[in-house]
C-alpha cells in the first residue's frame, strides 16, 4: 500500500490492498480523474478519452486553442463559472459578490505514517505548518496544495 508520484507523467497511484485510484495534473494545473477500480500497478494516463461536441467552453488561458474543454474533463474537485457546466465541488461567494471559483494545482506532499483527522486539517494561520504524522506504519498520507485566481 502506498502512494507513488510519476513526476515525468505527473500522476499520482494510490494503491490499497485491493484497489487503485489514479489522477493527474492535467494542462493548466487541473486535476484530472483517470482511474478507480482493481489494483493496477502502473500509470493508466492512456485511459481517459475526450470527445468533443459542437459548442466547449475553454478556460481563459486556451484562448482559440480547443483542444481543452472543462466540461469534458473529469475534474478531481471542479470549481464554478469558469467553462465547466458540471456540479461543482464547493460553493463561494467571494467580497465582491462573484462566485466564480477556479482551482489549480500548486504542489503538494506526500507523508509516511497515519494521521488523525484534527492533525489532518488545515493550519489556522498561515504560518503554521502541518503536524507530523501521530501513528508510523506503512501507510501513507497525501496533501495537494491548490489555489485559485478569483
Amino acid at each position: 500500500m502506498g502512494i507513488v508520484f510519476n513526476e515525468e507523467k505527473k500522476v499520482f497511484l494510490l494503491n490499497t490492498k485491493n484497489t487503485s485510484y489514479q489522477f493527474r495534473i492535467a494542462e493548466f494545473g487541473f486535476l484530472e480523474h483517470l482511474y478507480y477500480g482493481r489494483k493496477v500497478n502502473e500509470s493508466v494516463d492512456y485511459l481517459p478519452v475526450r470527445l468533443r461536441h459542437g459548442f466547449e467552453a475553454n478556460p481563459y488561458e486556451m484562448k482559440k486553442d480547443r483542444s481543452l474543454c472543462l466540461d469534458l474533463l473529469e475534474q478531481e474537485y471542479p470549481g464554478f463559472g469558469v467553462s465547466d457546466f458540471k456540479t461543482s465541488a464547493c460553493s463561494v461567494i467571494h467580497a465582491d459578490g462573484s462566485n466564480c471559483i477556479d482551482f489549480r494545482y500548486v504542489s503538494h506532499r506526500i507523508y509516511d505514517g497515519k494521521y488523525t483527522m484534527k492533525e489532518w486539517l488545515l493550519p489556522k494561520r498561515k504560518t503554521q505548518q502541518p503536524t507530523a504524522p501521530v501513528n508510523q506504519s506503512a501507510s501513507t498520507a497525501i496533501r495537494i496544495y491548490v489555489m485559485t485566481g478569483y
